[in-house]
């Protein structure tokens, strides 16, 4: 059956017109509610605009920008980073579609492994030890929290099921411990979800030992250092 935890390694698999027929059957979904996406979208741009024009601010981007603080400038300088780094993207594209064997790449090929030697799986229990070694550096009662809320604490909703939703996120709050949804297959690309997840519940956990209430939220600037981080040492 095919779910939000079965899509991607639907599309990691070797066989292009599985792939494809697992791509076209999950977005032919979205594609029967397209109006009225198309109408949300629109409903939540207007909106954005116009609380803007109520409260003075010079762009929706400005408003947008307040809560953290962060002047337009820096959004801006991010986009331009991105767009710098583009042809070193585009170099990795190409040798992926030369590595496939493809005359086009399309969406649809973008998680099968490149190299077929490379198909590596990992359980979630291999996941969590080879999460813990990555952050290693950070010490070992931090190695020993990830580790604990992983297993004895249960943070982590970790399988696929029945109805669940899409897509991973952390969340909690002060007085309690991080909760992390996700829905673990054996995949590389859950492991480094995994990660991520992790990096958020461990800014969230610390932040909540060492905080006053007060202090203890933090904006989406801030938010995505620690996750990525976390990946990046994995």
């Amino acid at each position: 059956k095919l779910t939000h935890a079965s899509f991607i390694k639907r599309l990691e698999c070797r066989n292009r017109s599985v792939r494809k027929a697992a791509f076209d059957a999950y977005y032919a979904e979205y594609k029967g509610n397209r109006v009225t996406i198309a109408a949300t979208l629109d409903g939540a741009v207007k909106s954005h605009i116009f609380e803007a024009r109520a409260r003075n601010y010079g762009s929706a981007l400005e408003a947008a920008l307040f809560g953290d603080n962060v002047q337009p400038a820096v959004y801006h300088a991010l986009i331009e980073a991105v767009h710098e780094a583009l042809p070193a993207f585009y170099r990795y594209m190409a040798l992926r579609k030369r590595l496939l064997g493809l005359d086009a790449l399309h969406l649809y090929d973008a998680y099968v492994p490149a190299i077929p030697e490379v198909e590596l799986r990992y359980d979630y229990d291999e996941a969590v030890e080879l999460v813990c070694r990555g952050v290693a550096p950070l010490g070992e009662e931090y190695v020993e929290t990830v580790r604990r809320g992983c297993t004895v604490d249960r943070w982590v909703d970790v399988y696929p099921n029945r109805g669940k939703q899409g897509g991973a996120f952390s969340s909690g709050a002060p007085g309690t411990h991080p909760f992390i949804m996700m829905s673990y297959t054996d995949e590389v690309f859950s492991m480094s979800t995994l990660a991520h997840e992790l990096g958020h519940s461990m800014h969230s956990y610390l932040t909540w030992q060492h905080q006053p209430v007060l202090y203890a939220e933090y904006g989406m600037f801030v938010a995505e250092t620690a996750p990525n981080f976390h990946q990046a040492m994995v």
